[in-house]
């Protein structure tokens, strides 16, 4: 969605935000990101907003971070000179729009650089990294099991979660040489494009019997590392 083509509402609440953000911070640039530029937002969705200023030390001295009434504001600092990194800004700009910018044009210097990095799509996976996330899942499923029989439930839940957000998925797309879509698409694609490596993720997401998920994860592994994606990186490289 353009920002253009904002409803009344939504304009008004981004036109509010910029002034509070210029008068308060003297920001001079101002890139929109998310949901809230995409247009699939919710009600309450945040305003994720990257904010550029002359003197970044200068925000430290406010007593609290970036706060409207009734607008759930998601501002990040970055100095106008700053050029793009992923520590910085990671893939937050890749759906985003500039509401305004200086002479310096640093919104646009820093979005266009985003942009190229992610032209180039994910670091491809090599035969020696893939092999290595075998290996890796040995490890989760060793200590899942080790949870299990102990019945320490607790560090059992800490395990399936982590493993699920910061690994599951992310190696799906991984092995596709594909960066993830947004959170909201995420499910939706893999469901569509893979429905059996979807069964496991809902079997692991949705029951509340831990034996179930653990033995999901197992299904989901196996099946994972017999896909024609990851053969093909591991026979290829």
């Amino acid at each position: 969605m353009a920002l253009g083509t904002m409803d009344s509402d939504s304009s008004a609440i981004l036109k509010k935000i910029s002034k509070y953000l210029t008068e308060e911070f003297n920001v001079e640039a101002l890139i929109l990101c998310g949901s809230r530029y995409v247009g699939d937002y919710k009600k309450h969705s945040d305003w994720d907003v990257k904010a550029f200023v002359r003197n970044p030390q200068d925000i430290s001295r406010h007593k609290q971070p970036p706060r409207l009434d009734g607008i759930d504001l998601e501002c990040t600092f970055h100095s106008i000179h700053t050029h793009f990194s992923w520590e910085e800004f990671g893939l937050k700009l890749r759906f985003s729009g500039i509401v305004f910018d200086n002479e310096e044009q640093s919104a646009k210097r820093v979005r266009d650089q985003a942009h190229s990095e992610y032209a180039k799509g994910p670091k491809k996976w090599s035969a020696y990294y893939a092999l290595g996330r075998i290996e890796r899942v040995k490890r989760y499923e060793q200590k899942f099991r080790d949870c299990l029989e102990s019945n320490n439930h607790h560090e059992l839940f800490q395990r399936i979660a982590w493993h699920f957000l910061e690994n599951t998925y992310t190696w799906w797309y991984g092995v596709r040489g594909e960066w993830e879509p947004r959170p909201q698409q995420i499910f939706e694609d893999i469901k569509k494009r893979d429905p059996q490596f979807y069964s496991y993720l809902e079997i692991i997401f949705t029951s509340t019997n831990n034996e179930q998920k653990v033995a999901a994860f197992r299904d989901l592994h196996k099946y994972f590392f017999a896909s024609e994606e990851f053969q093909k990186i591991i026979q290829d490289d």
